[in-house]
């Protein structure tokens, strides 16, 4: 394996962006799997943007003879940097020893700014610095968002102004301490040569708010711009200014972000609710291709003034995205024993809520099939003379185009009343399978309409999905 690498330019400035052409040739007979690894950190190490280096994160098939390029996006961080280093290991993408590794240098001007401004304390909560409002005892810290440990700190004074020299010139992640219960937002800045304009808005804790957010469909695509409905209610005696949306803090990506555009300045300077009034608002997002894996899409937000942490009053709201079907299979055991004979019913949160029924072979083994991609419940009835070890009934996530696993535990004993299901509507059970196909043994097909079904919820047992409970669900 041979690693090429071109940088766009023969020198950088500390922090400017580089855009390195990254090449790997399979000089061998046959093909081979490749990814790459990166140390987090070294000596005048260069910062790259992971998902700059593309297929290699996880592994790209190279040709014998061939090779496979990406353009690998980063920066020298480090202060006082001569050079940067472009450094890693190949290795093969089914795991195994290292197949090569690659070192490449190039030069580094070193860059240095200053960063200042003034802290205020917003008494009256106008978002402006007015007179006598500055903020004295203020620690404001600097932290490299590229290297660990590089941190600058300093106070505000009498005045509430504050300044640090001697930067790299990078981006930063800037926070600061408040005495007096003051709070201060967290935020991003960039390093320039001179920037001493920042203005630090204290705010006392956010108090009087509250919130609800609501999908306006209750179905979409992949692809679709969903439409999400927010009421933010002032219950306090002043003005709230600059109220800003925090959405999908868990990353998830069958979530809308509350980043883009159509969320207005919810996602930029903040809205102003009246005192004692209601702001209600209608924002936009695209629904993510993943929501179709998972079989929903997701909003979930906290509303803050910007940057600020704490208990700050948040909603939740999902809609269905059908059409992905999974697979649920498992066993019931006692110790290492399978148990057979236990009825598995698979149940869902829709009008038709019972998606299928199955026993447990000789083996304990179980399996359903063609299960519509979100979170369902599985009721477990063991035979006479067992009893469920653990929650019965159990969630389960399923994703399209996967397998989610379970194993269930029961023992000997008296059973514990059977828990009830939910009734079924007699049409339901007339519904036709999608992609009707006799099931193996041990295996039932649901027989699910999925043009009208997917669930949402976080249960312990979700097999690759992640999560966020969400505060409640419209009636449908």
């Amino acid at each position: 394996m041979e690693v090429r690498v071109d940088f766009d330019q023969d020198r950088y400035r500390t922090g400017e962006t580089m855009s390195i052409r990254f090449e790997v040739v399979n000089h061998g007979t046959a093909p081979q799997g490749v990814s790459v690894w990166q140390p987090w950190s070294g000596e005048n190490r260069i910062s790259t943007d992971y998902e700059s280096w593309g297929r290699f994160t996880d592994g790209v098939d190279i040709p014998a003879g061939g090779s496979v390029a990406v353009t690998v996006t980063g920066r020298s961080a480090i202060a006082g940097a001569t050079v940067g280093v472009l450094d890693g290991i190949l290795f093969p993408s089914g795991g195994g020893d290292q197949l090569g590794e690659f070192h490449h240098e190039v030069p580094i001007t070193p860059t240095y700014g200053r960063l200042g401004g003034i802290a205020y304390g917003d008494e009256n909560g106008n978002a402006r610095f007015d007179a006598g409002e500055a903020l004295a005892g203020v620690t404001v810290t600097l932290s490299n968002s590229y290297v660990n440990d590089d941190l600058y700190t300093t106070t505000t004074g009498a005045d509430g102004s504050f300044s640090l020299a001697g930067l790299p010139t990078v981006r930063m992640f800037l926070s600061a301490q408040a005495p007096d219960g003051w709070q201060i937002g967290y935020r991003m800045v960039t390093v320039a040569e001179e920037n001493d304009d920042l203005l630090l808005r204290a705010t006392r804790p956010l108090t009087g708010l509250s919130v609800s957010l609501e999908f306006t469909q209750d179905t979409y695509r992949p692809g679709d711009l969903a439409s999400v409905r927010i009421s933010l209610v002032n219950r306090s005696g002043r003005d709230l200014v600059g109220i800003v949306a925090n959405c999908n803090r868990a990353g998830n990506s069958h979530s809308l972000t509350g980043r883009t555009a159509g969320w207005g300045a919810l996602t930029g300077d903040g809205v102003t609710i009246p005192a004692r009034s209601t702001l209600d608002l209608t924002v936009t997002e695209t629904v993510p291709q993943a929501a179709f894996g998972t079989g929903r899409v997701t909003v979930a937000c906290d509303f803050s003034y910007p940057g600020v942490e704490g208990d700050n009053p948040s909603d939740g709201d999902w809609a269905r995205v059908p059409g992905g079907l999974g697979t649920v299979t498992g066993d019931v055991r006692h110790g290492e024993q399978g148990v057979a004979g236990v009825r598995l019913v698979l149940v869902t949160d829709d009008r038709c809520p019972i998606l299928g029924t199955t026993t447990s072979d000789a083996q304990g083994r179980f399996t359903f099939t063609e299960v519509p991609a979100g979170e369902h419940q599985l009721y477990i009835f063991p035979p006479k003379g067992w009893t469920v070890s653990g929650q019965n009934p159990t969630r389960l996530g399923v994703q399209a185009d996967a397998t989610s696993r379970l194993g269930l535990s029961v023992a000997p004993g008296s059973s514990s009343a059977a828990p009830k299901l939910p009734a079924q509507p007699r049409d339901c059970d007339a519904a036709p399978a999608p992609r009707p196909r006799p099931a193996p043994a041990g295996l039932a097909s649901t027989g699910a309409n999925v043009g009208g079904l997917l669930v949402f919820g976080l249960g312990a047992l979700t097999v690759g999905i992640a999560g966020i409970r969400l505060t409640r669900r419209r009636a449908s």
